[in-house]
């Protein structure tokens, strides 16, 4: 069943006169025009590429911008998401949402995220998170789930679709370990134009890529974050190719996160960047009865008896 939606936006086609008595102000209206539509216009030249620099710099910069992050709002100006629950398929796009964080705090691992996306007459799925739990509320078909960061992973605990916080590690928005002397173990790697981090852990056959991140010298940003599985496979990508600026803070712009083993992926477009520090803390609490949800389950529940 597709269940998507898709809005559009009408523009209006300008036309040119050409009566002008004046040649200067035929151009000068040619250029205030073209100013307001989406003509071509000459982009910014690129960064030049920076001289190599060691793996804890390379560290040291990666985690300092996310050191760097005070809690902020954003608007989703455009989001879309694709999910398969037993072989069901289920594909969401709209425009507009809203977009909430708030960095880890004292004593605490993880940051609080809370996005909500949002359709014509209402709100289309939900996903939230705090230093404990995690949730996702699906309107449309009346679904939800939730999870305790103490079980994820564990055998008792079934898959989640989408945890918030590897939605964060994924977009550069989580700090990455830098212990050469216990897993996992980073490698470093510089080409002309870019660094790779790669991270290993060791298995009974030896080392295996779990994850990578590649890092532009032009920006010491990253442009691409993959994950892998102990055969190899790419579990996980994460293409980075727009940020905004906030003060000293780089904050990326559209989040692309495809799941390739299953055709999955969430990608949002955000804007209207804002830092925030009176942010609700009842929307990093997780909803005992959310509303409009008939089916919600506790996906680690077994996890509590043992």
């Amino acid at each position: 069943m597709n269940l998507s939606t898709s809005g559009h936006k009408k523009y209006g086609l300008f036309r040119i006169a050409t009566g002008f008595k004046s040649k200067g102000v035929l151009l000068i209206s040619m250029i205030v025009m073209m100013s307001g539509c989406g003509c071509w216009r000459p982009q910014k030249p690129l960064p030049p590429i920076q001289s190599p620099i060691p793996l804890h710099q390379a560290i040291d910069i990666y985690n300092g911008n996310i050191q760097s992050i005070r809690s902020f709002t954003a608007k989703l100006s455009q989001w879309e998401i694709q999910l398969y629950d037993n072989d069901k398929k289920y594909h969401f796009r709209e425009i507009g949402g809203k977009f909430f964080y708030t960095p880890p705090g004292e004593n605490q691992q993880r940051a609080h995220l809370f996005l909500s996306a949002l359709r014509p007459f209402g709100t289309a799925w939900v996903l939230g998170s705090n230093d404990k739990e995690y949730w996702m509320t699906i309107e449309l078909n009346k679904s939800g789930l939730w999870g305790k960061y103490e079980h994820l992973g564990k055998p008792c605990a079934s898959q989640v679709p989408i945890d918030p916080q590897y939605i964060l590690e994924m977009v550069g928005l989580r700090q990455i370990p830098y212990q050469v002397d216990q897993p996992p173990y980073p490698v470093y790697k510089i080409y002309p134009d870019h660094y790779i981090i790669e991270y290993l852990e060791p298995s009974d056959n030896g080392l295996w890529l779990q994850r990578e991140i590649i890092i532009s010298r032009r920006t010491d940003r990253p442009e691409e974050i993959n994950v892998y599985d102990p055969s190899g496979q790419r579990i996980g990508q994460s293409p980075i190719k727009k940020y905004k600026q906030l003060d000293k803070t780089w904050l990326p712009a559209e989040i692309e996160l495809n799941y390739p083993t299953n055709k999955s992926f969430i990608r949002l477009k955000l804007s209207s960047f804002k830092f925030k520090d009176n942010i609700k803390p009842k929307l990093f609490t997780r909803p005992q009865n959310p509303p409009g949800i008939e089916d919600y389950q506790q996906i680690d529940k077994d996890c509590d008896n043992e």
